[in-house]
């Protein structure tokens, strides 16, 4: 299985893996280990898992603070299908009745990827939401900051550039700095 795979309707992808959390209000912390590969069910070896924690703290009623690092344990022989050997991100977090706010400070490393795609990449979310209809509908709006190491590490999402003429110059989507906008409406 050195060859990705297609992922067409009929091929059914499942991650697999064990999560544990433990915790009393105000702490949480969250253990995981799972399966990276395109496989139908976790190996014998180690290969191919990615091992997860996560560390939450309710700061007081309407402040969160939240920590995750996710490793991938790689091997030559494998293709996994998460793009990174490890990534982390600090979250603060703000919800307090109408309005709330997201803010994410995340440092991953690419790995060793093909044409300058690789080393080290960083980024931030900024996402303030107001709730229109309480606990139903949300107006929501979105700023990411990627920047890297490499000319090649950052790619955009090809949703907004498949078929798109005007998009042409942009390097097939890849880059060291990529900032995206959002605004739209959850419906719950």
């Amino acid at each position: 299985r050195d060859q990705p795979r297609s992922r067409g309707l009929g091929d059914v992808y499942k991650r697999q893996g064990l999560n544990l959390a433990v915790g009393k209000m105000p702490w949480l912390l969250n253990f995981g280990i799972y399966n990276g590969i395109d496989e139908k069910s976790l190996e014998a070896s180690h290969e191919g898992l990615a091992y997860f924690v996560s560390f939450d703290y309710q700061l007081s009623d309407s402040w969160a603070l939240r920590t995750d690092v996710i490793v991938n344990n790689l091997s030559e022989t494998h293709q996994n299908i998460f793009t990174y050997d490890w990534g982390g991100s600090i979250n603060l977090i703000y919800d307090k009745e109408s309005f709330g706010l997201l803010a994410t400070l995340a440092l991953a490393d690419n790995g060793s990827q093909p044409a300058g795609r690789g080393g080290d990449y960083y980024g931030i979310v900024i996402m303030p939401w107001i709730w229109i209809i309480p606990e139903k509908t949300q107006l929501v709006f979105q700023y990411n900051r990627l920047e890297s190491s490499q000319p090649a590490a950052i790619r955009a999402n090809t949703r907004y550039l498949a078929g798109s003429q005007a998009f042409a110059p942009v390097n097939s989507g890849r880059g060291d700095q990529l900032d995206t906008f959002y605004l739209g409406i959850n419906q719950y």
